[in-house]
């Protein structure tokens, strides 16, 4: 029932299988293959209220509306074939800033009124997490770096609401992060022909 008001809130009109599970974790939007799966930890529910809950439901559900689960898929598959060019590292860092960014303006629109209760949820979860020894998970969320976890909080506070990313952009940062290294290699490929030919002469 809680699952299914918060989608509401959002226009979230297809049905997503939220989970509880018995790990001491970050709440993460899990999609190995077709489905995504949203888990939450079992402490979360212990010692966060309904309302802190439903705030951070609804931004785990605000990163599947967006689709953030199938450019995270795409921006594992460019990482592996590119793991050595700094550029798809940094434009995975900033992916990721984005979606957080965008997540909390849609909770913010969901919620109008629930600023505080959002930004205490986000520092309770981080405390739950160091309490227990633990870290966010670093594939899914920006909770572990305390100056992005700071700016977002800021901004949450200050009702500032930051126009979301259309998926088209996202994939077209990724797109750049794969031809800048292919670019890269074109050249260097394109130079050593003619660096062994002024070596003969």
């Amino acid at each position: 029932e809680a699952v299914r008001n918060v989608a509401d809130r959002l226009g979230l009109n297809r049905h997503v299988e939220v989970r509880v599970v018995d790990l001491e974790m970050s709440p993460v939007v899990f999609c190995p293959l077709l489905r995504p799966v949203v888990l939450l930890p079992a402490g979360l529910l212990d010692q966060f209220s309904r309302n802190e809950i439903d705030t951070i439901l609804a931004h785990e559900l605000a990163h599947v509306r967006r689709l953030d689960h199938r450019v995270r898929q795409l921006e594992i598959l460019v990482s592996i074939l590119f793991w050595w060019c700094p550029v798809v590292w940094w434009v995975r860092r900033r992916l990721r800033q984005s979606e957080e960014v965008c997540c909390d303006a849609e909770v913010l629109r969901a919620f109008p009124h629930a600023g505080q209760t959002y930004a205490r949820s986000l520092l309770k979860t981080v405390e739950m997490l160091r309490a227990g020894g633990r870290r966010p998970a670093p594939m899914g969320s920006t909770l572990g770096r305390a100056g992005e976890l700071r700016n977002r909080v800021e901004r949450i506070l200050e009702g500032r609401r930051e126009r979301p990313r259309p998926w088209t952009g996202r994939v077209f940062l990724l797109g750049l992060a794969c031809v800048l290294p292919l670019s890269l290699r074109a050249t260097g490929a394109a130079e050593a022909p003619s660096a062994s030919v002024e070596a003969k002469q």
